[in-house]
């Protein structure tokens, strides 16, 4: 155990050598990575714990659960609360933490398979600095300049791909975990194997469908086995999903999985053909598991063997042919690095053992020698990467902080980067967010791409953006022009609104504008005829959306005064007659609720995807409305404390049986 520990602390150390400036760095220069999304999330639920069932700070308000899977983002939090340290500071500590922990994880994995420690050490060496993907991959050789650059470093630090990291520094856990399971067959062990899978789950949705192939490659490795090995995954499956729900629950499954076809890339149709791409890929894997079976290959080597194959044939198949097995299928590139450094040092096992010891020695000092200008290149690497910023000097930060001051927290559009970064420093609401594929409205997703694309608009454009604007909500939108200090830039006419809306702030090319809205609220009194007619078909189909915005500017309409309760709830006060409605601009769910002077009230979606109700009330009108989730999150709570305490009680009578059977 000595020699163990001693071997993964080298790891641990190896990795901190790479990274250590990143466990005291705040902000990095990299401010258009998406890390800011994540910092923004992980500060939220620091300062609103534990009230996280609606989060109404993007884009119009959506379920909590589709802001991202939380593991990530509550350990920062709660790093930041215990040490004082700020949301950004504990995001980089945390995610350098991990980062260093994920090659020992591996190591563990491939030493609980192999029982080698040498091999297993290779492995986690050879995943800490080689980065398989640079050699195989252009694009990412390019874009590392170097294959003795580290491209895991890169993803975490310039892309901000924290959660991913984590997912598989989790991942190899998870396996082991199942393995121990599968092997003593007590309950505590396939409890702690379920609490595993649903980690890497909630940290990742790319890691959860590692978890998917891990698993499959680690039973093709154990093959043949008796169905009821079959059976105690798919039981461990099930007792994780238990324990996973309320974060993961149907309703976000969909969403994600219909909103990522259209993320980073059109992959809308790739399923057409898929379950042709699928055969020949199966086929190919039982060609693998007959050649490999012959030659007597070790379980590890299998194993690894397995994920590099199912992993490259996602990433390499779209790099080389564009022919995608999933959406953003480039992304599964660390999973194919994962799988590669278990396969390789595993694969050249059988030819080393046969060498006499003192080839053998040489071969390792070789190995070790190959070893140090990666390892340096990792470093000078990091040293380019890791670079700190004063984070107040930058537009992204000062128009956060503008509005903070000078908006009493109406809800506003920012651009690009300013949108990612924007909560991370306020609790105003946007119609952005970070995190695109949890967007219950649709009709934010096509407002949003007109808005900054402005195509088809023609002479229209300003009359567009403003018309959308004002039906979703938005008080006052920030542009920025080919100058600007924001980094992405997305409006390709940033100075549509100029004239034709009030500027509040400047600086250079950037702008604050005011949007004309005739109350500070989000709820207006209406009649049921005033609501859009239909849902628009895109963005430039704006004739919807006339009779509800001229019902917004209505002064015959009075305007009742909403006062938010919570993070998940509101008071409604004001006159409203027989017949009449109020619509809220928030985005609808059917976990909304409403009374109406202590009477349920109807509750109800229009054509814009946002909350009607109606209340009933002739006169004076007092409105409550909460968000609950519905039945579903209902259902999603009862299955995990059914699962919390059926598997106390497993555990224990398992226990009592123990026992009683050593007697």
């Amino acid at each position: 155990m000595l020699r163990l520990s001693a071997l993964s602390a080298i790891l641990a150390a190896l990795n901190v050598y790479v990274c250590r400036e990143l466990f005291r760095i705040e902000y990095l220069r990299h401010v258009g990575s998406i890390e800011a999304a994540f910092i923004s999330i992980a500060r939220y639920a620091r300062d609103h714990w534990p009230d996280l069932s609606w989060f109404p700070i993007w884009y119009n308000g959506i379920p909590y659960q589709n802001s991202y899977p939380p593991l990530l983002h509550w350990t920062v939090a709660a790093v930041s609360a215990l040490t004082g340290s700020s949301a950004a500071l504990a995001y980089h500590a945390t995610t350098a933490a991990l980062y260093c922990l994920a090659p020992v994880a591996l190591f563990w994995l491939c030493y609980r398979f192999s029982r080698s420690a040498g091999f297993s050490f290779a492995a986690g060496a050879f995943y800490s600095v080689v980065a398989p993907s640079a050699f195989l991959i252009g694009d990412i050789r390019r874009d590392l300049g170097s294959v003795l650059r580290g491209r895991r470093l890169e993803d975490l630090v310039a892309y901000g791909e924290g959660p991913h990291i984590t997912g598989l520094a989790l991942l190899p856990v998870a396996i082991l975990l199942l393995d121990v399971a599968m092997n003593r067959r007590r309950p505590h062990w396939y409890v702690l194997a379920a609490i595993a899978f649903a980690a890497t789950v909630l940290s990742n949705w790319l890691t959860a469908m590692a978890l998917a192939i891990g698993v499959f490659a680690y039973l093709l490795a154990r093959w043949p086995i008796r169905v009821r090995e079959l059976a105690e995954p798919a039981a461990i499956g099930v007792l994780a999903y238990a324990f996973a729900a309320p974060w993961v629950p149907l309703s976000t499954i969909r969403v994600i999985q219909t909103n990522a076809r259209t993320v980073e890339g059109d992959y809308s149709q790739y399923t057409h053909g898929l379950a042709l791409r699928l055969l020949v890929l199966g086929i190919v894997i039982a060609a693998m598991k007959f050649g490999l079976e012959r030659i007597r290959a070790s379980r590890t080597m299998q194993f690894g063997a397995y994920v590099s194959v199912i992993t490259a044939a996602v990433v390499l198949s779209y790099a080389y042919a564009r022919i995608v097995f999933v959406p953003q299928p480039h992304r599964y590139h660390l999973e194919m690095e994962w799988g590669l450094a278990i396969l390789i040092p595993f694969a050249l096992k059988p030819l080393i053992e046969r060498l006499p010891r003192g080839a053998i020695i040489a071969v390792a000092c070789g190995a070790v020698l190959l070893a140090v200008p990666f390892a340096k290149g990792h470093r000078r690497y990091a040293r380019y990467l890791l670079e700190p910023i004063d984070m107040t000097a930058r537009t992204e930060y000062k128009t956060a902080r503008w509005i903070d001051g000078h908006l009493g927290g109406e809800r506003v559009m920012v651009p690009g980067a300013t949108s990612y970064w924007f909560n991370a420093f306020t609790d105003t609401p946007q119609l952005g967010g970070g995190f695109d594929q949890g967007i219950t409205n649709q009709s934010i997703r096509v407002a949003t791409y007109v808005l900054y694309s402005s195509d088809g608009t023609g002479d229209r454009d300003t009359a567009i953006s403003i018309a959308w604007l004002k039906a979703l909500g938005v008080h006052a939108v920030a542009t920025g022009g080919p100058n600007s200090g924001e980094y992405y830039k997305p409006f390709r006419n940033p100075h549509k609104f100029e004239g034709a809306l009030e500027p509040l702030w400047r600086e250079g090319d950037d702008v604050i504008y005011r949007v004309p809205q005739r109350s500070p609220e989000l709820a207006y009194v209406m009649l049921p005829g005033d609501l859009a007619p239909r849902t628009p078909v895109n963005g430039i189909d704006v004739d919807p959306l006339g009779p509800y915005i001229a019902a917004l500017d209505n002064p015959a309409y009075p305007v009742p005064v909403m006062r938010w309760t919570s993070q998940h709830s509101a008071h409604i006060e004001g006159p409203v007659q027989q017949g009449q409605i109020v619509s809220i601009q928030i985005t609808h769910h059917p976990g909304w609720h409403a009374t109406a002077n202590g009477r349920d009230a109807r509750v109800y979606t229009d054509p814009l995807g946002q909350v009607v109700i109606e209340p009933r009330c002739s006169g004076p009108c007092s409105i409550d409305i909460w968000y609950d989730g519905g039945v579903e999150m209902q259902a999603a709570w009862g299955l995990f404390w059914l699962a919390i305490a059926g598997s106390l009680a497993w555990i224990g009578i398992g226990n009592y049986r123990a026992r009683r059977a050593s007697r």
